[in-house]
């Protein structure tokens, strides 16, 4: 039923969305990393090396479904 309610709200597409949602993304790392080096603290590099941990696991998820696509055969019409 919630998703029902959620898909019913007008607004605009998730994809319509990602380059926005990528760019802030961009500045916030950017940011963590400008602190890390101009004022370290141990909590802003803990931080830090779990954003780097995260990007790390993306990527490779990102490999794995680009090596997924390459392997399945594509339709033409």
């Amino acid at each position: 039923m919630r998703n029902e309610q959620v898909s019913a709200i007008e607004g605009p597409s998730d994809s319509s969305l990602k380059s926005a949602t990528s760019k802030s993304y961009e500045h916030f790392c950017t940011a963590i990393e400008q602190a890390v080096n101009y004022t370290p603290s141990d909590v802003l590099i803990a931080l830090f090396n779990q954003m780097d941990e995260l990007r790390k696991a993306y990527a490779r998820l990102i490999h794995k479904k680009d090596k997924e696509e390459e392997a399945s055969p594509v339709k033409t019409e």
